[in-house]
């Protein structure tokens, strides 16, 4: 299947959701070009898929937003503002 993506001139992606690490290897053995990874830090991390994968397949992936989003890296979120512990009183 990726072969006739790759006849036609383009790249094969495929959306990817749960733990298929075990499977990556084999996706890359059979010509995959890109994997869309939706939690990519609860599930694999970026530095495991990078140090493993990288230079062999890409990964496309967003902002984490089961914990980067909700709870910013280095104490802060992306937008610059602490992140708040929990429901806000109104």
């Amino acid at each position: 299947m990726f072969d006739a993506a790759h006849k036609r001139g383009t790249h094969a992606w495929l959306h990817v959701d749960g733990q298929i690490r075990p499977i990556i290897q084999d996706f890359i053995d059979v010509g995959l070009d890109l994997m869309k990874i939706m939690q990519p830090s609860s599930l694999f991390g970026m530095d495991y898929l990078g140090g493993n994968y990288g230079g062999r397949i890409c990964f496309e992936t967003g902002v984490d937003n089961t914990t980067t989003l909700l709870y910013g890296r280095g104490g802060r979120t992306a937008g610059g503002e602490a992140p708040h512990k929990g429901p806000r009183k109104l």
